[in-house]
């Protein structure tokens, strides 16, 4: 029964959830464990500031010793 799935889901979220403040106010999320490993490629923009974005994540990855691509969007910022 999807509702019953539904409801499960939503009381799961309530249950684990999370409250940090954002820049557009408080944000509630869920912490959800996973390998970071399991990463194997991002894809950054479209954005004004691509350089920063590639340099920022290739900085990240040898810090946390990840070995993910970083690549372009093909898409256009406007």
């Amino acid at each position: 029964d999807i509702v019953r799935i539904f409801q499960e889901l939503q009381r799961e979220f309530i249950e684990r959830r999370v409250i940090r403040c954002g820049r557009f106010g408080l944000t509630p999320y869920i912490e959800v464990p996973f390998n970071p490993k399991a990463i194997s490629e991002v894809v950054c923009g479209p954005r004004t500031a691509k350089e920063l974005t590639e340099s920022s994540l290739e900085i990240l990855k040898k810090k946390i010793g990840l070995t993910f691509a970083v690549s372009r969007s093909t898409a256009t910022y406007r």
